[in-house]
């Protein structure tokens, strides 16, 4: 049976969009790099995060995603949704990343 976090892999691979994650460690904290129930996208997701390459873009996670994300939960005050449905919570995480964006680069957006 595929692991939620499997599943998400695998629904991101057949939307086309490459996913750039660790992979899990053992038992023995060396990286899993097979399971019997991996699937094409599974396992293209394992052998592209072996490579230098993508050990490199993962890298770039910290600068580009981690600052944002913790500025929306304490600055921003996104830490849960009160609201509900999928196009209520798309609309607050928008407004908060236009907040975001108009905080740290509203001097560059009316020049």
């Amino acid at each position: 049976p595929l692991a939620e976090s499997e599943a998400e892999l695998q629904s991101a691979e057949q939307a086309g969009v490459a996913v750039y994650a660790p992979l899990p460690k053992g038992k023995d904290g060396q990286p899993v790099t097979a399971s019997r129930w991996d699937t094409r996208g599974t396992t293209a997701w394992r052998k592209r995060m072996q490579t230098d390459e993508a050990k490199e873009i993962y890298k770039q996670r910290a600068p580009t995603s981690e600052r944002p994300n913790a500025e929306f939960q304490e600055r921003l005050g996104l830490r849960s949704f009160a609201v509900r449905g999928l196009s209520r919570v798309r609309c607050v995480a928008l407004w908060t990343a236009l907040a975001y964006n108009v905080i740290h680069f509203a001097e560059s957006l009316v020049r």
